[in-house]
C-alpha cells in the first residue's frame, strides 16, 4: 500500500511541476523572440521576471546581457555574462554575447577567441547560424576573405535567409574581385528586406567597382531616401557622379559626407 501510494504522490508531484517548467521555458522563449524582434525592453523585463523565481538561470541572464549591449548599458552585461561564463564554461551562448560585446568595442581578438569557444559542439541551429554570422563579420574587419566566405556560408545553411549573412558573404566576394556573384548575395538580401539600408548600399557600391556608375546612383538614392545623411552612400554616389561627368553634384555629396563623418578615409 505504501509503495502504490508513494509513487501515486511522486507521480503527482510530477504533475504539478510540469506546468511551472513550461511555463519558464515558455517565458524564456517569449524573450528571446522579443530579443529577435528588437524589443530589447521587453525582453529584458521579461528575464528579469524569470529570475526573480530561478536566480541562477543562465539563460535568463544572457539574454538580459545581451539586451544591454542595446539598451547602451554593455559594462552591466559585460559583468553578467562573467558572471555566467565562470560558472559555466561550456555555456555557446553566454561566449557569443561576450565577443558581440568585444567586437563592438573594437577587441577583435578577444572577440575573435569568444567567437571560437562559441562554436564548439553547437547544437542549437539560431546560435550556430549567429555565431557564424558574426565571426564572417569580424574576418571582414580584419580583410581575412577566404575565412569571411567560409563562415558566411556556415552561417546561411542554418539560416537560409539571413540578410546579414548575405551582405557578408556579398561584400568578401566583392573584396575577391567576384562582382557578379557579390551582386547576387546582395539581390537576394534585397528580396528579403527592400528597404535595408546596408544592403542599398552594397549593391550600390558594387556597381561602382563593377563601373556600372548609372546603375549604382540609382541605388544609392534609394539608400539616401531612407538615410538622407548615410555618409557612405553619399560618398559612393558621389564618386560614382564624379566618374559620370557630374563633377558639381559629386563634390556636393562628397562635402555632405565629411560633415556627417569627417574622419571618412574613402
Amino acid at each position: 500500500m505504501f509503495y502504490t501510494l508513494h509513487k501515486f504522490l511522486l507521480w503527482g508531484c510530477f504533475l504539478c511541476c510540469v506546468p511551472v517548467w513550461l511555463n519558464a521555458q515558455s517565458a524564456l522563449t517569449k524573450a528571446d523572440s522579443l530579443l529577435q524582434a528588437k524589443q530589447y525592453e521587453s525582453a529584458y523585463q521579461i528575464s528579469t521576471n524569470h529570475l526573480k523565481q530561478y536566480p541562477d538561470n543562465d539563460t535568463a541572464l544572457v539574454v538580459q546581457a545581451e539586451c544591454l549591449i542595446f539598451m547602451k548599458r554593455p559594462d552591466e552585461g559585460f559583468k553578467m555574462v562573467n558572471k555566467v561564463i565562470q560558472r559555466n564554461s561550456r555555456f555557446n551562448r553566454a561566449y557569443y554575447v561576450r565577443a558581440v560585446m568585444m567586437f563592438l568595442a573594437g577587441n577583435v581578438e578577444e572577440a575573435k577567441n569568444d567567437l571560437n569557444m562559441a562554436a564548439r559542439n553547437l547544437t542549437d541551429t539560431l546560435l550556430a547560424a549567429n555565431v557564424y554570422k558574426t565571426r564572417s563579420g569580424l574576418h571582414f574587419e580584419t580583410m581575412n576573405y577566404p575565412s569571411c566566405i567560409a563562415d558566411a556560408i556556415r552561417s546561411l545553411q542554418y539560416k537560409q535567409d539571413d540578410v546579414d549573412a548575405l551582405n557578408n558573404l556579398g561584400l568578401c566576394l566583392g573584396e575577391t574581385g567576384k562582382f557578379d556573384s557579390a551582386q547576387v548575395c546582395f539581390m537576394m538580401a534585397h528580396r528579403l528586406d527592400s528597404l535595408n539600408q546596408m544592403t542599398l548600399n552594397n549593391i550600390g557600391y558594387n556597381y561602382v567597382r563593377s563601373d556600372r556608375f548609372d546603375d549604382a546612383v540609382k541605388w544609392l538614392d534609394k539608400a539616401l531616401k531612407i538615410d538622407p545623411k548615410d555618409p557612405f552612400a553619399l560618398n559612393n554616389r558621389g564618386f560614382a557622379r564624379y566618374k559620370l561627368g557630374e563633377t558639381d553634384a559629386a563634390f556636393i555629396d562628397v562635402d555632405k559626407s565629411i560633415s556627417v563623418y569627417n574622419s571618412n578615409p574613402y
